[in-house]
């Protein structure tokens, strides 16, 4: 792929905020709510039209809402994006993957009429959802599910499979079909064991079939600092086969980033993934401009040529083999 007009699919997070507090998640440290710094911020509708120019939106055939830092329903203008991206181009297939345990019922409504595929994220049932899911609720994300169907949305239940929840997946299946959800999509949890951390920082669950982390009964934020980097540890994998590359995919985050794909999009300017390819290198290959998109522009051509030179850390992570 060597140019934006090849682009097919894109990869959308329009909030870093979130509700929950999943122990998998890099907004927090196993659940325990550390900032490793990363800025919460919602995109803007009108931030979100100019970089999605109508007459880019022609050419797109399929969009992802999946949150890295945060989720679709924490940005207060998400039925109106997804609105503008219909009127824009009708035949765009849209997905938005959520824990939807938040937003009122006329927001989940406005969303319905879309038709748009809405994953909910469903970890098993009422006594188990919550142990990895931490502040959401099971009986709220039901009920949103109920409402969005109700004026045409098409909801899916994905579940992802633990140890705590496995029991249960015929039950969640048979409730799914009840509840008149599309499809029932079961996916393996490919997160590592680990505690579960409360706000106060008291370890409270374990995550997997045995409690091998030798991670303290009790943390606190010194202790996460002290002791923790966020890095990616090196790879000697150099065959690149870029995902964003077979896909023909981009990604765009909730403060405007520019990236093939999620993971080049965190790194942080401190952080250094191989040779090359800090986000200050990632952040030269922004796809717009004032005037909006440029199709006729060289698709991340320092990242591509890297491959066959000294690939990034996050490239042969991710995508080497």
């Amino acid at each position: 792929m060597k140019t934006f007009s090849e682009i097919r699919m894109l990869h959308l997070e329009i909030s870093t905020k979130c509700n929950a507090r999943c122990p998998g998640c890099g907004r927090n440290f196993h659940g325990f709510p550390f900032n490793g710094g990363y800025t919460e911020q919602d995109m803007t509708l009108v931030e979100f039209c100019k970089l999605l120019p109508a007459e880019f939106l022609k050419q797109i055939e399929e969009i992802w809402f999946n949150g890295t830092r945060g989720d679709f329903i924490m940005n207060p203008e998400g039925p109106e994006m997804v609105e503008y991206l219909l009127e824009s181009n009708p035949k765009i297939t849209i997905n938005i993957s959520t824990n939807g345990s938040a937003r009122n019922r006329e927001y989940w409504q406005r969303l319905g009429k879309t038709g748009v595929n809405i994953y909910f994220c469903l970890d098993g049932l009422a006594d188990t959802h919550s142990l990895y899911r931490q502040d959401t609720t099971f009986e709220t994300i039901i009920e949103n599910a109920k409402i969005f169907k109700s004026t045409g949305g098409r909801p899916i239940w994905q579940y992802t499979v633990f140890e705590h929840n496995k029991h249960q997946i015929e039950q969640a299946k048979e409730m799914a079909h009840a509840l008149g959800f599309l499809e029932f999509v079961s996916r393996p949890n490919n997160r590592p064991d680990n505690p579960v951390y409360n706000r106060q920082g008291q370890k409270v669950f374990h995550i997997g079939s045995k409690n091998t982390s030798n991670l303290p009964d009790r943390i606190d934020e010194d202790y996460i600092k002290k002791r923790f980097t966020n890095k990616i540890p090196h790879s000697n994998k150099n065959n690149i086969q870029c995902e964003s590359v077979a896909l023909k995919s981009l990604y765009i985050g909730a403060d405007g980033i520019t990236a093939p794909c999620c993971y080049l999009a965190l790194a942080k300017p401190h952080e250094t993934f191989g040779n090359i390819l800090k986000l200050d290198d990632v952040s030269k290959l922004i796809l717009t401009d004032d005037q909006g998109a440029d199709s006729s522009k060289p698709y991340f051509p320092l990242i591509q040529q890297s491959w066959k030179e000294t690939p990034s850390g996050i490239c042969k992570t991710f995508c080497g083999k």
